[in-house]
């Protein structure tokens, strides 16, 4: 896969109010890593509406690395931030992974080999996981076995925040998400992982998982009512599926 003058992974990092984690060094390895690679890469940072320092640090990293743009969005969200960094992608493929990097950029070797095989969309699985609190692996869970049994039979992680695509069936199916689209508060990201991956079985891509590290960053960032919004998502694409208005996509 190896194209030295032509790009080939755009990488998209939503950040929302990133300065902890910056001045924990999360981003260290991330550069680190893909310096030493043979695939050419860019990296997109959208700043989704961050209060603390988040964009001048993020100026920053843009003023030296070449290869990464910074996007400044109004708040509204993971989805739309990811949304608008794919819609500057100019990769082949294109990644959104989160800012902390709870799955580690090395495991992006593992998504290239699936895309070398046929792949139009590529997941991880948290297989092995490090620091996840027990409750909350349990919760994780028993949502993923509810997504299953209502819309997405054999995926077996749906939440893993690193996920891969062809960069132009992202774009189609951002464009076509219908109950996770609209703005969205504070670090609460809805079920769109879930109603891209709806989308894109619906449109017959071929959707194949990894095995990757995971490690637990940001524990307890998420209030115990965020799940149950998260599942009344999943239940509105059930209702819209059965309404037909997927059909129309």
């Amino acid at each position: 896969m190896q194209r030295k003058n032509s790009l080939i992974f755009s990488i998209v990092i939503p950040a929302y109010n990133e300065t902890k984690n910056f001045k924990r060094g999360r981003l260290n390895e991330l550069f680190d890593f893909l310096q030493k690679q043979y695939f050419s890469w860019e990296i997109i940072f959208v700043n989704d509406g961050s209060t603390d320092d988040t964009l001048p640090l993020l100026n920053k990293l843009g003023q030296k690395y070449p290869a990464v743009k910074i996007l400044d969005i109004v708040h509204g969200g993971k989805a739309g931030a990811v949304k608008a960094g794919v819609g500057k992608a100019k990769g082949e493929f294109v990644l959104f992974t989160d800012f902390d990097q709870s799955t580690p950029i090395p495991e992006v070797i593992k998504v290239l080999r699936k895309f070398e095989k046929g792949a139009d969309v590529v997941i991880a699985r948290r297989k092995h996981v490090h620091g996840w609190p027990m409750p909350q692996r349990i919760r994780s869970k028993m949502f993923n076995l509810l997504v299953q049994l209502l819309i997405l039979p054999g995926i077996a992680d749906t939440q893993c925040g690193f996920k891969a695509f062809r960069t132009s069936i992202a774009r189609n199916l951002f464009n076509n998400l219908l109950i996770t689209k609209g703005a969205q508060k504070g670090r609460f990201m809805g079920a769109f992982d879930v109603e891209l991956l709806f989308l894109a079985r619906k449109k017959n891509y071929k959707i194949q998982s990894i095995d990757v590290n995971w490690y637990c960053v940001r524990a307890g960032s998420l209030t115990w009512l965020e799940p149950l919004k998260m599942l009344l998502n999943i239940i509105t694409v059930r209702v819209y599926d059965t309404m037909g208005r997927y059909s129309k996509i």
